[in-house]
C-alpha cells in the first residue's frame, strides 16, 4: 500500500500547449524499489479529483519511462482549462497513481517548494478556524440524460428529475471528496413585532468562503456542510493566492441552496438523505431489468470497506459476466456495468444487470483492491418480496473478497 497520497510519484510536472504535444513527465520517490519492467499509462480528466468518474487513458503505456505525450488534441481551442493529467504506473507489486495536476503552467523547483509551503500554511490555517465539508462537482460531461434533456436542444426540462439529480449527464455528480471551508462572519437579524419569518427573523443565505484550490472547484458545484448537511451552491470564484499563474487559494461565493431541492436527496455521509428512500429513483447505469447496488440481497451486503466500521470512498465497481470472466475477459471495457463508492463505502448508483452470474471487481488505484466476488442475480420476483431464506444464497463481500 502506498506510504502517503500520491506516491511513489515524488512531483508531476505538465508542460501545456494549447496547438500541439502537451508532456507529462515525473519524478519517482527514491524509496520506490519494485522490480522492473514498470508500465506507465497517462490519464487525463477534467475534474482533478482523484476520485472521480471522468478519468480515460491517453495513449499507450510506455515502460519504464519517465514522461508520456499527449497529442490527442483534447484541448484545440484552448477555451476549456478543466484538463488535468494523473499517471497510473503497474509493477509486478501493484499499481500506483500520482496525484492530478492540472493545466496551469510548470513551475521550477523553488517555485513548487514556496507553493507547498503556502498551501501547508493554509491547511494549517483551516483546520483552526474552517468547517468541514464535502465538495459533489457537478458532472460536465459523459452520458446524456434523455429522461430530463429536451432532444433537439439538450436543454435541461426536470431540474428535479432523480435519475441524474436535476442534471444534464447520467449520475449528475462526481462521488464526494472532503474540503474545508472558511466562512466569512455576517451578522444575523432578528427583530421583533412581526410573523413574517423572512422579514423578522433572517439568517444569511449567502457567504463569501476561504478555501484551498485543490481540488479544483468551479460554478454549479456543490459544497455540503459535514456538521448539518446543509448544501451551498458555488458561485463566483475568485483567485486570492496564486505563484506564477497557480491558483492555490480561492474566494468563492456560496449560496444556500433550497432544503427541497433534489441536491438534498444526493447520499453523502451519515447525516444525508436517507439511503432506504433513494431505492426507487437513485441513478442506476446498466440495460439489464434487476436493480443491484450495496443493498443487494441483504442490508450493505455489497459495501466496501477496510472493516466493520471504514467505507473505502472512490473505489471504481466493475461487473463482468461470470462466462466473460472465466474466458479472461477483465479489462474494463468487458464490463457490463460499473458504479463508484461513495464516503461511507456504498455505491453511487445502482446497476440495472439481467439475472445470472457475475463477478464484482472492486479497485481504488494504487490503495485497494482489486478484490473480486461473486454475484448471483435472481430473477425479479412479480409475487411477494422473498423471504429471507430464499436470500440466503447472497455471497457476503466480508467472506468473498480476494485479490487476483
Amino acid at each position: 500500500m502506498p506510504q502517503s497520497e500520491g506516491w511513489p510519484f515524488q512531483r508531476l510536472l505538465v508542460d501545456h500547449m494549447f496547438h500541439g504535444t502537451t508532456r507529462v513527465w515525473w519524478s519517482m520517490d527514491p524509496s520506490f524499489n519494485d522490480p522492473q519492467p514498470q508500465q506507465f499509462q497517462l490519464q487525463a480528466g477534467y475534474t482533478g479529483n482523484g476520485n472521480a468518474l471522468d478519468w480515460v487513458d491517453i495513449g499507450e503505456p510506455a515502460t519504464n519511462a519517465y514522461y508520456l505525450d499527449d497529442d490527442s488534441g483534447r484541448e484545440l481551442s484552448g477555451k476549456r482549462l478543466l484538463t488535468h493529467y494523473r499517471v497510473v504506473v503497474t509493477t509486478g507489486r501493484g499499481r500506483y497513481v500520482s496525484n492530478p495536476q492540472g493545466l496551469w503552467g510548470t513551475l521550477n523547483t523553488k517555485d513548487w517548494n514556496t507553493a507547498k509551503e503556502i498551501v501547508r500554511k493554509e491547511r494549517l490555517r483551516l483546520q483552526l478556524v474552517s468547517k468541514e465539508g464535502y465538495l459533489i462537482r457537478k458532472m460536465r460531461y459523459g452520458v446524456r440524460s434523455t429522461a430530463n434533456t429536451d432532444t433537439l436542444t439538450g436543454e435541461i426540462i426536470d431540474s428535479s428529475y432523480p435519475g441524474s439529480w436535476g442534471t444534464a449527464f447520467k449520475v449528475g455528480y462526481h462521488p464526494p471528496v472532503n474540503i474545508m471551508a472558511d466562512f466569512e462572519e455576517q451578522d444575523v437579524t432578528e427583530r421583533r413585532g412581526g410573523d413574517n419569518i423572512a422579514e423578522y427573523s433572517t439568517r444569511p443565505a449567502e457567504f463569501t468562503v476561504r478555501i484551498l484550490g485543490f481540488p479544483d472547484v468551479a460554478k454549479e458545484d456543490v459544497w455540503v456542510d459535514a456538521t448539518n448537511d446543509q448544501r451551498w451552491l458555488i458561485g463566483d470564484i475568485r483567485v486570492t493566492a496564486s505563484l506564477r499563474g497557480v491558483p492555490l487559494i480561492y474566494s468563492v461565493r456560496m449560496s444556500l441552496i433550497p432544503y427541497d431541492n433534489v441536491i438534498y436527496k444526493i447520499p453523502v455521509n451519515s447525516l444525508s438523505y436517507d439511503l432506504t428512500d433513494t431505492n426507487h429513483f437513485q441513478p442506476t447505469v446498466g440495460d439489464g431489468c434487476v436493480r443491484v447496488d450495496h443493498d443487494y440481497g441483504g442490508e450493505s451486503n455489497y459495501v466496501y470497506q477496510t472493516g466493520d466500521c471504514c467505507g473505502i470512498a472512490g473505489a471504481t465497481i466493475l461487473a463482468f459476466k461470470k462466462s466473460d470472466w472465466d474466458l479472461g475477459l477483465r479489462v474494463p471495457s468487458a464490463a457490463v456495468a460499473t458504479s463508484q463508492t461513495t464516503t461511507n463505502g456504498t455505491w453511487a448508483w445502482a446497476m440495472m444487470l439481467n439475472p445470472g452470474d457475475y463477478m464484482l471487481v472492486f479497485e481504488k488505484l494504487g490503495e485497494y483492491g482489486p478484490d473480486a466476488v461473486l454475484l448471483t442475480v435472481q430473477p425479479p420476483d412479480p409475487g411477494p418480496p422473498p423471504s429471507l431464506s430464499s436470500l440466503s444464497s447472497s455471497v457476503s463481500i466480508a467472506d468473498s473478497f480476494g485479490g487476483f
